[in-house]
């Protein structure tokens, strides 16, 4: 697996950039997830930027949205920088596709769903399962005699 490129840095990209241009990235109204895909800078250099921008101004713009919803963790990077994590609207529909289909799931019979079949399904496990309360035994063999 092959470690992806390191992003511009956001403070470089802030002090280098000439003024005029700023009015350009925050008029261009790029969201976290631009096509509802949350994209690392490797992947986002291959794809063509908004019209009006370049790579480096789109990367930037992305970067800004993403840190307006950052929550910080209590770790630093390589550099020690803090890190944080951001959960747009496609990571949180993400993590719901997961947890949708990672909940276990409730499966019943439809023996036990029928109308027809539940009585004489409870029953004849009741006669076969008898439980140690006192009395359950006379229970369950007057219902076994029925």
């Amino acid at each position: 697996m092959r470690i992806p490129r390191t992003p511009p840095q956001t403070h470089k990209m802030l002090r280098d950039m000439p003024l005029e241009n700023f009015e350009k990235i925050f008029t261009a109204r790029i969201g976290p997830a631009p096509d509802g895909a949350y994209r690392h800078w490797d992947e986002l250099i291959y794809r063509d930027p908004p019209e009006g921008l370049n790579r480096r101004e789109w990367w930037l713009a992305i970067k800004m949205a993403r840190e307006s919803m950052s929550h910080p963790l209590p770790l630093k990077d390589t550099n020690g920088m803090p890190l944080g994590y951001t959960m747009p609207d496609a990571v949180l529909h993400g993590v719901h596709k997961i947890d949708q289909l990672a909940s276990g799931r409730i499966a019943v019979s439809e023996v036990v769903t029928n109308p027809a079949t539940r009585d004489r399904y409870l029953i004849t496990h009741l006669t076969h399962e008898p439980s140690s309360a006192p009395g359950s035994r006379k229970l369950c063999n007057s219902l076994k005699a029925a």
